[in-house]
Formats: C-alpha cells, structure tokens, sequence
C-alpha cells in the first residue's frame, strides 16, 4: 500500500507527547503496511462516532481503517504495520487540514472488484452507485473539504463521519431488503491533495458477497 505522507503537507511528531494530547490515532492499513495519522476527535469522540467502544486491555485504543471500514484495536501501530505486512514502523504524522481549490472537476470510475461468492445480477446493484460520478462539476468548496458538495454518490444517503479535515468515511442507507437479506455499504474519501480525491466504496452482501470500486475526483480546469 502507498503511504499517504507529503512531506510538504505534514509535519512529523514524537508518539510521546502526541498521546499526551489525548486524540485518537488513525492507522490506514491495506496490503504493505500502514500509514498512521492523530485525528481530531477525543477517545470519547471517537467512541461516539463509531458507535461502539474499544476492547478491554492494555495499551492505547487506535482506530484502524481498511477496506473502507472503520474498527478499534489495542495492537500498537507497529504491531498493526507489521501484520498488514509493513516494516513494523508507522511513523505518526500530524496533518494540517488541505484546501481544495476551486475550478473545474471530473469524477472518473477506477479500478473496479466483484468477489467470485457474489450472485448474478450484484453489477447492477453497484451501477447506479457510480453512475453520476463520471460527470464534469464547477466546484466552490468554502476553503474546506467534505464529500457531501462532491454528490453524485449515488441514489441513497450517506452519513458522513470526518476522522480529520481531509479523510471522512461513509455510511450508505441502504432500504430493507427483508428476506433477500442484508445489504452494508461502506465509503472513505480522502483528499490527497489540493487537486485530487480519492474515494472508495466497498459493498458487503449477505456477508459473502464483496464489491470494491474506487473512485477519482481531480481539477481539470479554472
């Protein structure tokens, strides 16, 4: 996995005094390791936000994200690294909030997974999803980021949850599907740069069935 460090955007800390502060730490984790970032909310925050409260132990409660969901681990940050195959470094970074600039954007539809357990027919549940990011936006973003003045994620709600000022994730309201099951969407969007978001949706159904497709949001124009 790419770390998502900019050197000209971050400014690097001692763990030490930042748990002191007492925010959570993020850890990003996906194939090749972990990227390790402190948040702006509280534990108590956090507990809130997630809806549920870290397991009982020792050592700090860390927020895990990957694959487009959100847990609590009391593994240390090495630990994490290590187990998602990193070099058992996570180096903690403090990230000041981006400005994504104003101009002319385009959405475009990435790399795109369907699990070989998924029924026929589950592409077409994933279409309309996606089927509005691929248009071109005049975008006033305020001086600030949120994924909401970005729209065109589909016919569904999302609730928004900000981890910190350039990374969100995202709950689809999806209808009751009685009987056909139950079916949980999940999305991370993050600004990368001031240009540049990256988006990502993973749909689980039934608890066998897995979609992935990531989404690009850049500035084409003034």
């Amino acid at each position: 996995m790419q770390k998502f460090l900019s050197i000209s955007a971050i400014f690097t800390v001692f763990a030490l005094p930042v748990w002191a502060e007492g925010n959570v730490v993020f850890a990003e984790c996906g194939e090749g390791g972990c990227s390790c970032l402190l948040t702006d909310l509280t534990e108590e925050e956090a507990r809130i936000t997630l809806g549920e409260d870290p397991p009982e132990g020792e050592g700090e409660a860390v927020l895990v994200g990957s694959e487009g969901t959100l847990s609590w681990t009391r593994m240390s940050v090495e630990d994490l690294d290590l187990l998602y195959g990193g070099s058992g470094e996570c180096e903690l970074a403090l990230f000041p909030a981006i400005i994504p600039a104003d101009g002319t954007w385009l959405g475009t539809v990435g790399a795109r997974s369907i699990g070989a357990n998924c029924p026929a027919g589950v592409e077409t549940m994933v279409n309309p999803m996606l089927d509005g990011v691929a248009e071109q936006r005049q975008m006033r973003w305020e001086q600030e980021f949120h994924p909401r003045k970005i729209s065109g994620f589909g016919p569904n709600p999302i609730q928004w949850t900000m981890v910190n000022e350039n990374y969100f994730t995202g709950v689809m309201t999806m209808p009751d599907l009685g009987a056909a099951g139950q079916v949980s969407v999940n999305w991370v969007s993050e600004l990368k740069t001031e240009d540049y978001v990256r988006s990502e949706v993973v749909m689980d159904i039934l608890g066998i069935c897995d979609v992935n497709a990531v989404v690009d949001f850049k500035r084409t124009g003034p």
